[in-house]
């Protein structure tokens, strides 16, 4: 009994032990808190200022809101500027012009009663980009809606905005800045100075520069080889005329009529041969009508141009104009690589079906070239209307051809019924005007050379006229078609050279624009300015440099794989040389500070 009694109080010994020992802990995770509690007492709270105005009253904090991170501009907010004093020496402060733009703010009033951000413009200036016909008062609209939605009161000036707007584009984008960098943003770097072509449509439609019009007019003939119209075959017949009696007008004949391809089409097959695009030596593959890309950008803008004043129409197109050649010239290493990639390829098609076509009719190149020369000669004589016998038959013949030619490009050509419809229309008159001039013919002829039915001069390729020789030979169907395979293998071999100079040019444009920054990068050329200034246009130099030096790199790199087996392309390797670890670089800092 007395062994069982020493179990029992061991055991209550025991749990008494534990007691204490939980006791203990709780005691001392007590005495932790107290001391943690005591250090941060001891520790000195940081001071918190907080922003009052003149008559002491606390400055709310700009309130944020769960879609700031959308990007999307927040609309209106009722703010007041702070105004710091000291009561020992009274001196206060307020911010200044320089402040507020530092901070990514632009005044709308001098008295600073208007602020606005210059996200809210640059939003602006990409929407009118991407869609021109936006006006500004639905975009302000829109700000007044966001204001309501996020729980403030309070409109926004479409007057005070639209000047703001103005001042900070002129700044940012627009011309002051081009000045310094003696930048022109209506030059094309690929272009200049030798231009191939100008169309007549929208020659006058984008300048807001020199004062001097007529001195511009002088200087652009010069250096341009192509004329380009909608009607260059009844247009330059009249100009040669003019150019007799007004020697002014002489220069204008030193360009090359151009007839657009499209509206070539349309006309008949001698005028086609004789002024169309297509067949003109030296064009390459210029269609015409590369005018009416930008032409279909701006007229978009016409909805909300024609309210406005004279200025702030002509301000808002150059705007829109200069935004556009920002963009083309941003894209255009990768454009032109592009193009001479595509064009190798189609010259590469072309030449295959040449040789095909060569093969099925079994003739060589001198007999091509010869019937080239008759399209051509063909082309140049001179419809006569007298009604003899052999005007009739080389106007049944050229019918026949350009019947032949619509119908055979009737699906080839168009994608539409509507448009297919009015092409039968077409046709349908001229084998009319082929009926009535077979008619007139068979007055004329002998039996026996007569024409018995319309459609079948339409298939046939002898003619009743035309000997055994002539007709074994090739008819005008089949040397026009041979004509249009070797002229499109000439215009595809010669846009490989006008590529290839773009190219070159566009380069030599971009070296003539980084030696100009070097220059400008030296003190001496803002000696005259003040420091801040000094400081401001050095740094607005480097950022130049350093992007345009990026840009080398990689137009050198699309230029150098397209070209490296062909010497057109003259490159100084020891020139403006980057390295892709600083491509890097600045990738990575342009990242960092979006």
């Amino acid at each position: 009994m007395s062994g069982f009694n020493f179990d029992a109080e061991d055991l209550e010994l025991e749990d008494t032990l534990q007691d204490v020992n939980r006791f203990l802990q709780v005691l001392e995770s007590e005495a932790q808190k107290k001391e943690l509690k005591a250090q941060r007492e001891q520790t000195p709270t940081p001071v918190r200022w907080k922003k009052r105005d003149r008559h002491g009253f606390v400055i709310p904090k700009r309130p944020s809101s769960s879609k700031k991170s959308s990007g999307m501009p927040s609309g209106r907010y009722n703010l007041v500027l702070p105004a710091v004093s000291c009561t020992s020496c009274c001196l206060t402060w307020s911010p200044t012009i320089e402040d507020i733009q530092r901070d990514g703010y632009w005044p709308g009033t001098m008295n600073f009663c208007t602020l606005y951000t210059t996200d809210v413009f640059q939003s602006f200036y990409d929407l009118k980009m991407a869609a021109p016909g936006v006006s500004l008062k639905a975009y302000i609209k829109m700000l007044d809606e966001r204001t309501e939605r996020f729980g403030r009161a309070g409109k926004i000036s479409a007057d005070s905005f639209s000047k703001s707007f103005s001042e900070w584009v002129a700044v940012t984008y627009g011309y002051e800045v081009e000045k310094i960098f003696h930048k022109k943003s209506f030059d094309c770097p690929a272009c200049t100075p030798e231009m191939l072509a100008v169309s007549v449509d929208g020659n006058r439609k984008l300048y807001r520069f020199k004062s001097n019009a007529r001195m511009l007019a002088d200087k652009a003939p010069g250096n341009i080889t192509f004329l380009c119209s909608d009607v260059a075959c009844k247009y330059f017949p009249y100009l040669s005329k003019v150019a007799q009696q007004c020697p002014e007008m002489r220069k204008l004949l030193s360009m090359r009529p151009f007839l657009s391809v499209m509206h070539a089409k349309a006309h008949t097959g001698k005028c086609e041969i004789k002024w169309g695009g297509a067949f003109q030596e030296g064009a390459g593959s210029t269609i015409g009508e590369e005018v009416e890309q930008v032409n279909s950008f701006l007229s978009r803008a016409a909805i909300t141009t024609k309210y406005m004043s004279k200025a702030g129409r002509t301000n808002m197109l150059t705007l829109l104009a200069s935004g556009w050649n920002k963009k083309k010239v941003k894209n255009m290493g990768r454009t032109l690589s592009q193009r001479y990639t595509k064009t190798v390829r189609m010259l590469k098609e072309q030449v295959d079906i040449l040789n095909a076509t060569k093969d099925e009719l079994g003739v060589d190149d001198d007999t091509l070239q010869l019937w080239v020369s008759d399209v051509q000669q063909w082309a140049e004589e001179t419809d006569s209307g007298d009604g003899s016998l052999g005007a009739l038959q080389a106007r049944i013949e050229e019918l026949a051809v350009i019947i032949k030619v619509r119908t055979q490009n009737l699906y080839k050509q168009t994608d539409s019924n509507k448009r297919r419809h009015k092409i039968r229309k077409v046709i349908l008159d001229e084998k009319k005007r082929l009926a009535a001039t077979i008619c007139e013919y068979n007055n004329l002829a002998e039996p026996s050379k007569q024409i018995v039915s319309t459609d079948a001069s339409v298939l046939t390729d002898a003619w009743p006229w035309n000997n055994i020789s002539e007709t074994a030979a090739a008819d005008l169907h089949t040397k026009r078609t041979v004509f249009e395979k070797v002229m499109a293998v000439r215009r595809l071999k010669e846009e490989e050279m006008i590529i290839s100079k773009e190219m070159q040019q566009h380069w030599t444009a971009m070296k003539a624009q980084s030696m100009m920054l070097a220059t400008l990068s030296s003190n001496s050329s803002f000696a005259d300015q003040p420091e801040d200034a000094q400081r401001g246009l050095q740094c607005l130099v480097l950022q130049k440099q350093t992007e345009l030096k990026a840009e080398m790199v990689k137009v050198k790199g699309f230029y150098r794989r397209i070209l490296s087996h062909q010497p057109l392309l003259e490159m100084d390797s020891s020139e403006e040389e980057m390295s892709e670890d600083d491509v890097a670089d600045l990738d990575s800092s342009t990242s960092d500070e979006d």
